[in-house]
């Protein structure tokens, strides 16, 4: 087993993008990247991004400590649309 390091995080991240490139284009991107901003080397944009697992919130009273955070790309208006046909 390859120990956990930023360059095998790096090759795994590039392995992730070049797997999505090009597939499930019928379906929305919700990546995670807690290093930098994702972007896909097909030109596609994600949906959603979780950008951290280890948030606190304010009033969060769940057992765990930290949580994960995550953003939607677009408007309220346009989430408000996506999360209508749920």
């Amino acid at each position: 087993m390859e120990p956990v390091s930023s360059k095998s995080c790096k090759r795994k991240r590039r392995l992730l993008y070049l797997l999505l490139a090009g597939a499930y284009e019928d379906y929305d991107i919700w990546i995670r990247n807690v290093v930098s901003q994702p972007s896909l080397s097909d030109g596609r944009e994600w949906t959603f991004w979780q950008y951290t697992n280890r948030e606190r919130l304010e009033g969060y009273q769940g057992e765990e400590r930290f949580i994960d955070m995550n953003i939607f790309r677009g408007s309220e208006e346009d989430f408000a649309a996506y999360t209508s046909g749920l």
